[in-house]
């Protein structure tokens, strides 16, 4: 008899709409577009994390129109998942804070990222990380009625209608990016902006089930 599968949910993650569309590897911050090819398969060890760990909680895979696989992240609980150094760049960023869960990401432009995300005082942020410790970039909730007009311009645009769920900053060496969480038509949509309400790339989250086998 064959072990039972761990059954974990997925949120496939597809570009939508005429713009951020297309077939290339989409950029992380909205630059140029990388020539790395995108993943036909699930990484290696965001699935041995995901076989291991004793708390998973989801599982998101983003793709290209192409279905090339540009971003693929498992949030979990198994802090030894993580090089020490990303652990230790955490402490030193929100030393106060309270650890919520943490990521294995694997981008097709990028490589090898992993993230903390933390509760500081009330706060929910996450500090992602090279396998080395050097930070890629602070992500942060903000309040979805605090975006400034041309956000909720370009948002409005994309999702006539939608309600707002969630809204989020990220910095880094080479980001600043604004995301938005919409619920549109029973639908979610995620929405990638630059802080002048930009648009970088529109996407459509869709919920699935991803099965992996048990050791």
């Amino acid at each position: 008899m064959s072990r039972a599968p761990l059954l974990l949910p997925l949120v496939l993650i597809l570009a939508c709409g005429p713009k951020g569309s297309g077939g290339t590897t989409p950029p992380t911050d909205g630059g140029t577009t990388t020539s790395a090819a995108p993943s036909a398969a699930l990484d290696n060890e965001i699935v041995r994390t995901a076989i291991t760990a004793t708390k998973v909680e989801k599982m998101k895979v983003r793709v290209d129109a192409d279905g090339g696989i540009v971003k693929q992240s498992l949030y979990h609980g198994q802090a030894d998942a993580l090089p020490a150094k990303v652990l230790e760049a955490a402490k030193a960023r929100f030393p106060n804070a309270t650890v919520r869960h943490y990521e294995t990401e694997l981008y097709a432009d990028r490589g090898r990222v992993y993230e903390v995300e933390v509760d500081d005082a009330g706060k929910l942020c996450e500090l992602a990380a090279t396998p080395e410790g050097a930070e890629v970039y602070i992500e942060c909730q903000i309040d979805p009625a605090s975006l400034a007009a041309e956000l909720k311009a370009t948002v409005d645009e994309q999702a006539p209608g939608g309600k707002l769920l969630e809204a989020e900053t990220k910095k880094g060496p080479d980001i600043d990016e604004v995301t938005v969480e919409v619920e549109l038509d029973g639908q979610e949509l995620y929405v990638r902006m630059r802080p002048d309400g930009t648009l970088i790339q529109t996407l459509r989250r869709i919920p699935a089930i991803i099965e992996v086998p048990l050791k």
